[in-house]
């Protein structure tokens, strides 16, 4: 998700979208989930 989400808005948006759904799903890629929303926000 960070690395796609690098590429363009629409994309980060997309990425950024994709681990909060991860997140609430409390799925075993949580952590990296948090991760990719921590880095994509800071763009």
């Amino acid at each position: 998700m960070r690395q796609i989400g690098k590429r363009d808005e629409a994309l980060r948006r997309a990425a950024l979208v994709t681990a909060a759904r991860l997140l609430e799903e409390r799925s075993q890629a949580a952590w990296a989930a948090r991760d990719a929303i921590a880095e994509l926000q800071r763009l």
